[in-house]
């Protein structure tokens, strides 16, 4: 039902009486830092839907509709307060951020994340979106509006750098008709899912033998981790607009110099395309990889096996072009007023990695791998009197492995002071470097052909270096080999804290990395609920999580803050044998330029 002016005030009454309802917002768009608006909030209770509208729509005739159906926006936060049980909302950081952008205070809400819980759930979704998760509960998302959008061509198409164009729709123009049955039904499934999630992790918890950790607790850390992810996102980080321009020129110059190498070569107009390349090197007489089915196939992997002056030159160009689009181009695109607000998705991974999007922050170069001219993380400054502070784990996966595993001849060895790759090293006769990458390769399941490409040796070479690897360090043998089994004679392992991974038979090998890549996860949630409640009345913010690193602004007065911080981080993981550890960095330049904090 549309919610009237002097309906308002007896509705409000209702939703307060009921211990669960949904929440939904339609927006104008997708980018609420910037112009797109708030058009209607809806609450679904289990009784009825109430559709609260701020928008003067048209109707089918493009008539605007104003008066009794539109409310003022300053009802906003007296609706979100009238919600005193658990709130159901799909996605609840954009809703949230939409609702804060109007004045709503969403501290005390009981807020309970269907999407992030879909992956709690059952982490082998392909997608958690409300409308995937809507068969799940046996209904169906409504596809009306998506109709009328395209029926009365209520969009423009938008360049996005890195890709071909975007559709930008004009939901602020779609009539209430269209508009209201759409969202009340979107509301209507989230409230049904939110029920169906709590029902079946209760469901599964009852079947978990006693002393293991319950899905419920899980499920809670991800809850807890709402308002600290939304408050890292709407405070955002600030970008130096006229360093991104000259890195991006300077891309730009890279990559158009490789394009006039490529027709100077070949005599063919440079396009990044496979019929161009598998034209050019047919006329040339060189051979070239092909998939299974036989088509061309010139994806970076495959540039990697052909060795010729013009691969070098597509190389070149697909890295130039990659850096000036997806990196420099973007960052200047969808700052705010010069600050990037990136969502951070708790259900983004099946591992249970929060993922980040619009722009992607956990993907830029590494530090000690970006070497050139311009490297990305320089893109990144402090505000005024507000130094960057990145705090990281120490070898964190390689640690919990080794805790996991009890391999005490190496865990002996970080404990008087070793770094993890180092006393690997020195147990397999290897380098650093070296056993670096076979921690890495083992963990995450490599086979001995992708081993012997990344130790640059032949795969015999890489198959000794394997048994080795197992003969010295017998207790990994072991876990992974457990591991292993359990997944595949039951189809599910658990971690540390009681996230549960689905596999199916050909999957079972990527179980250890889940154990170890999701158990980490899950360490890194849990001290960022804990570093929230810390910073909670201080001037100190985070802004940031990259994996196993969080970036902060810190108060210069609040440095007595750091150590805390470690100590938190150190402290979340019940380790066995060898406990976790933090080091921090400092930065008055950019997220680039950082040195060890004292």
């Amino acid at each position: 039902m549309i919610v009237k002016q002097d309906a308002v005030r007896e509705v409000l009454h209702k939703i307060s009486l009921e211990e669960r309802v949904a929440l939904d917002t339609e927006t104008s768009g997708l980018h609420i830092y910037g112009p797109d608006r708030i058009l209607s909030l809806i609450i679904a209770s289990p009784s009825e839907v109430y559709y609260f509208n701020f928008n003067d729509t048209p109707d089918h005739l493009g008539q605007v509709i104003s008066g009794t159906s539109l409310l003022s926006l300053d009802l906003i936060n007296p609706i979100v307060q009238a919600c005193k049980g658990v709130v159901f909302i799909h996605n609840a950081r954009f809703d949230i951020s939409v609702l804060e952008k109007y004045g709503a205070n969403l501290d005390s809400t009981k807020i309970f994340c269907t999407q992030a819980i879909s992956r709690v759930d059952c982490n082998v979704r392909a997608s958690v979106s409300l409308a995937n998760m809507a068969k799940v509960v046996g209904e169906e998302k409504s596809k009306e509006l998506d109709k009328y959008i395209s029926k009365h061509k209520l969009y423009e198409w938008i360049h996005v750098p890195g890709k071909t164009r975007k559709k930008n729709a004009f939901y602020d123009q779609v009539p209430l008709e269209i508009m209201q049955p759409y969202a009340e039904m979107d509301a209507k499934v989230t409230l049904k899912l939110g029920e169906y999630l709590i029902s079946n992790i209760r469901k599964q918890d009852r079947i978990i033998p006693v002393g293991r950790p319950k899905l419920e607790q899980v499920k809670k850390n991800e809850l807890d981790l709402i308002m600290p992810i939304n408050r890292m996102e709407r405070r955002g980080i600030l970008t130096d607009p006229e360093y991104i321009q000259k890195a991006y020129e300077h891309e730009c110059a890279i990559y158009h110099e490789a394009m006039g190498e490529f027709q100077e070569k070949t005599g063919v107009a440079f396009v990044d395309s496979n019929k161009v390349f598998s034209e050019v090197f047919d006329g040339l007489g060189v051979k070239y990889p092909r998939t299974e089915k036989g088509n061309p196939s010139f994806k970076d992997e495959a540039l990697v096996k052909m060795d010729h002056p013009i691969t070098d030159i597509i190389k070149k160009y697909r890295k130039a072009h990659k850096k000036a689009n997806t990196y420099y181009r973007n960052f200047l695109d969808m700052a705010v007023n010069n600050v990037l607000h990136c969502r951070f998705m708790a259900s983004g991974a099946r591992t249970g990695r929060l993922s980040c999007t619009t722009p992607n922050l956990q993907n830029v170069p590494k530090r000690g791998e970006d070497k050139s001219l311009f490297p990305v993380r320089r893109c990144f400054i402090p505000r005024p009197g507000l130094p960057l502070v990145m705090i990281d784990y120490d070898a964190m996966e390689y640690k919990l492995l080794m805790d996991y595993a009890g391999e005490m001849a190496v865990i002996k060895k970080v404990l008087e002071g070793y770094d993890v790759h180092q006393a690997t090293a020195d147990m397999l006769g290897k380098t650093r470097d070296q056993a670096k990458t076979i921690n890495f390769a083992l963990l995450y399941g490599m086979g001995q052909d992708a081993l012997a490409k990344k130790l640059k040796c032949s795969v015999d070479e890489a198959k000794d270096i394997k048994e080795q690897y197992f003969d010295r360090l017998p207790n990994i043998a072991k876990l992974i080999s457990e591991v292993t089994y359990r997944a595949e004679s039951r189809g599910f392992i658990f971690n540390w804290f009681g996230r549960r991974y689905y596999f199916t038979r050909n999957e079972c090998y990527k179980a250890p990395n889940y154990l170890i890549q999701g158990g980490c996860a899950d360490i890194m949630k849990r001290a960022m609920i804990q570093i929230d409640k810390l910073l909670a009345d201080k001037n100190t913010n985070m802004l940031l999580q990259v994996h196993d690193e969080i970036v902060f602004e810190f108060d210069q007065n609040e440095m007595d803050l750091v150590p805390q911080i470690k100590k938190i981080m150190g402290g979340v993981f019940p380790s066995r044998h060898l406990p976790l550890t933090a080091s921090a960095d400092i930065s008055n330049q950019s997220w680039h330029d950082k040195v060890p904090l004292p």
